[in-house]
C-alpha cells in the first residue's frame, strides 16, 4: 500500500514537472561592447502550428539609455506564419524586434546595437503543446538574421511602436511618430527656453518640419509644405516650401520674401499682390500741397512741352525703361502723380480765367459792333431823307 501510494506521488509530481508553466532563466546575456548585428536569440521552440502561445519576458539594462529593460513578447503560429504577434515594454527601452524562422526553429532578433547592454530571458507557457525541454539551451548570438517568415513585432500600449515608428492613438504607425487625434506642445512653466519643438540643425543639411497629407498605407506623403531652417543659406532664419517651391523666407537682416528666399527689401513679393486696401505713410513737407502755395512757380507749359518731346514722359516721373529694371515707389509715384493733377488744376484755372477774360471782351466788342450799327443805320435814315427833301426842291424848281 505504502509502495502504491509512493508511485502515485511520483508520477504525480513527474507530471507537474513535464507541465511546468514558467521558465526563468531561459538564458542570460551581455557584451561589454558594441554588437554588430545585433542580438539574435536562438530559442529551441520548434516553428510548427498550433504549438505554441509562449510569453517571453526580457528583462535587463540598457546601459546606454541608463535605463531599465523590461519587455514582454507574445505570438502564435498558424498556417506556416507568424500571427497575434505583439510587445510591451514597462522600461524606456523599445528596440525593434523581430521574429524569424531559422531552420525550423523559433529566433528572436534584437535588431538594436547597444553598448553595454545585458538581460536575462524568462518564460510562461501553458495549454498547448510547450515542452520544458523547448525552453532549455536557449544561445545568443551577434549574428544578421538568416530565415524566412520574418516578422517586425508591433509594441502596444500607452504608445505603439511598429518597425521603428511609434504611433499614439493608432496601432499602425506609418512615420516614425504618427498621431492620431489631436497633439499639443507646451511650454513647462518655468523653463528658460521659448522653443516648444527644437530641432537640433547640422552643419550640413537642415532641420524640417513637414506637413502634409499621408495617402497611401506606406506612409508617403503628398501635397508637403516644410519649415526649413538651412545653414545652408547663410543669411537666412527661417522659410517654408512647397515641395520644391520656395514661398516664403525671413532672412537674418529682417528681409522678407514671398515667392523669393532672397529678398533685397524689407519686404520682396515675386508675384502679384492682392489687398483691398494699402496704406502708404508720407511725411506732411513732401506732400505736394505746396502747389498751391502763391510762391510756387507753376512750369510754363512750353517748357513741358519741350521735355515730353526729348524724353517722351513727363517730368519727376520714372521712364518705363527705369521702371521695368529697379521698378518704382508706389508712394513716390502716387506724390508725384498728385503734384501733376494739382499742377494740370492749375493750368485749367488760369485757362478759365483767361476765357472768362476773353467772354467779356468778346462781348464788349459785340455791344460796340451793334452800337455802331445802330448809329449807322439812324445816319442811312437821315441821308435817306435828305434825299428824298434835296429831290422834291429840285422837282418844284424844274417846273
Amino acid at each position: 500500500m505504502n509502495k502504491m501510494l509512493y508511485l502515485l506521488c511520483f508520477m504525480l509530481l513527474s507530471y507537474n514537472v513535464s507541465n511546468a508553466q514558467n521558465y526563468n532563466g531561459v538564458v542570460n546575456y551581455n557584451l561589454n561592447g558594441t554588437p554588430v548585428n545585433g542580438v539574435k536569440i536562438k530559442t529551441n521552440l520548434p516553428f510548427v502550428n498550433s504549438s505554441q502561445m509562449p510569453t517571453v519576458m526580457i528583462e535587463g539594462y540598457n546601459y546606454v539609455t541608463s535605463r531599465p529593460i523590461n519587455i514582454s513578447l507574445v505570438w502564435y503560429i498558424f498556417d506556416g506564419e507568424f500571427i497575434n504577434y505583439a510587445a510591451t515594454t514597462a522600461g524606456a527601452y523599445a528596440p525593434e524586434i523581430k521574429l524569424s524562422n531559422e531552420g525550423g526553429k523559433v529566433v528572436i532578433f534584437i535588431n538594436d546595437r547597444s553598448y553595454f547592454q545585458r538581460f536575462s530571458i524568462r518564460a510562461f507557457a501553458q495549454g498547448m503543446w510547450e515542452g520544458p525541454a523547448w525552453f532549455t539551451d536557449w544561445t545568443t548570438a551577434d549574428e544578421a538574421l538568416s530565415g524566412t517568415n520574418t516578422v517586425s513585432v508591433p509594441y502596444y500600449g500607452p504608445t505603439t511602436i511598429q518597425n521603428g515608428n511609434v504611433g499614439i492613438g493608432t496601432t499602425s504607425p506609418k512615420v516614425k511618430l504618427d498621431v492620431n487625434g489631436a497633439a499639443m506642445i507646451s511650454n513647462p512653466t518655468g523653463q528658460n527656453y521659448n522653443e516648444n519643438l527644437r530641432l537640433p540643425v547640422a552643419n550640413s543639411g537642415y532641420a524640417a518640419i513637414a506637413l502634409g497629407t499621408d495617402n497611401s498605407d506606406a506612409g508617403t506623403i503628398s501635397g508637403q509644405w516644410t519649415l526649413i531652417r538651412n545653414p545652408a543659406w547663410a543669411n537666412t532664419r527661417f522659410s517654408i516650401r512647397h515641395m520644391s517651391d520656395d514661398l516664403f523666407a525671413i532672412q537674418t537682416n529682417g528681409n522678407v520674401g514671398i515667392g523669393t528666399v532672397n529678398p533685397t527689401q524689407k519686404l520682396a513679393v515675386n508675384g502679384t499682390v492682392l489687398a483691398k486696401k494699402v496704406k502708404v505713410s508720407q511725411a506732411a513737407s513732401d506732400w505736394p500741397d505746396y502747389v498751391f502755395d502763391s510762391s510756387y512757380q507753376l512750369p510754363a507749359l512750353d517748357s513741358v512741352s519741350s521735355f515730353i518731346q526729348v524724353n517722351k514722359h513727363l517730368p519727376d516721373m520714372p521712364s518705363a525703361a527705369a521702371v521695368e529694371k529697379d521698378g518704382h515707389d508706389v508712394g513716390e509715384v502716387q506724390k508725384q502723380l498728385l503734384k501733376k493733377v494739382e499742377e494740370l488744376t492749375l493750368y485749367v484755372i488760369a485757362m478759365n480765367k483767361e476765357n472768362a477774360t476773353l467772354k467779356k471782351n468778346n462781348e464788349s466788342l459785340q455791344n460796340e459792333v451793334k452800337n455802331a450799327g445802330e448809329k449807322n443805320d439812324a445816319y442811312d435814315a437821315r441821308i435817306k431823307k435828305l434825299e428824298e427833301t434835296l429831290k422834291s426842291l429840285i422837282d418844284k424848281n424844274g417846273k
